[in-house]
């Protein structure tokens, strides 16, 4: 298995399976991307936990990433209307 997988990437999110520290998985996800991102604060979709330990080997984990750059609803102030 490798060391850094990325096995997920969109205009906003990406995910990968790594043994790396999260700043390492960083640098090699910015770096094969192209993209700038950062861990999100969100879990993943499916409930798990960001991070959370891979299914295939107990030395991974899964991450799920965000674009620096991007906006999302979730990112925007709405005023209450009256």
């Amino acid at each position: 298995m490798s060391d850094f997988t990325i096995y997920a990437s969109g205009d906003v999110y990406a995910s990968v399976c790594t043994s790396l520290l999260i700043n390492e998985a960083t640098r090699c996800l910015n770096a094969s991307t192209g993209s700038q991102w950062q861990k999100s604060s969100s879990n993943f979709r499916t409930g798990e936990l960001n991070p959370h330990v891979c299914d295939e080997s107990a030395e991974h984990q899964h991450y799920l990433f965000r674009r620096k750059d991007v906006k999302t609803i979730f990112d925007v102030s709405y005023e209450p209307v009256s």
